[in-house]
């Protein structure tokens, strides 16, 4: 079901008008804490430091299930390349910084790891998940608007 924001959604949850929600760590993480939700399983291939002890779904017997919020920054496809380097090495500073990574993950969110931050490692990622998620749209019948 669509929502206008993720924390719609999880208000919705919390005031029993959705039994289940999929959100995003930031997301889940206050109902978690204050009871008023619970976690089943992680999404993703590891473990996340914002719940240490919440199992994967592989753990929990469920394999194939990696599924991460990404962002990226999206140029038009004749920017040159050595601006496209310029704001990628800008951004790779940014998310270097000791200051910056502990701002982020008291939000709730985990800094994505150096070796993932490349314009080449983002195009073949960002081609692999088009392709994985296409698979699952086709996959459930559901019509594509």
């Amino acid at each position: 079901m669509p929502y206008r924001s993720s924390g719609l959604a999880a208000q919705d949850l919390i005031g029993g008008r959705l039994d289940y929600l999929c959100a995003l760590g930031a997301t889940a993480r206050p109902p978690i804490e204050s009871g008023k939700a619970r976690a089943v399983a992680l999404l993703t291939a590891d473990r996340s430091p914002l719940f240490p002890d919440l199992t994967t779904s592989k753990e929990q017997g469920v394999a194939g299930v990696d599924s991460y919020f990404w962002s990226a920054f999206l140029f038009p496809k004749d920017t040159p390349d050595a601006i496209v380097q310029r704001l990628s090495d800008a951004g790779n500073q940014t998310l270097s910084r000791p200051a910056t990574v502990e701002q982020l993950r008291r939000a709730g969110i985990e800094p994505v790891a150096a070796n993932r931050r490349s314009a080449a490692f983002q195009r073949d990622f960002m081609v692999s998940e088009m392709k994985t998620w296409a698979d699952q749209v086709k996959a459930s019948g559901l019509p594509l608007q």
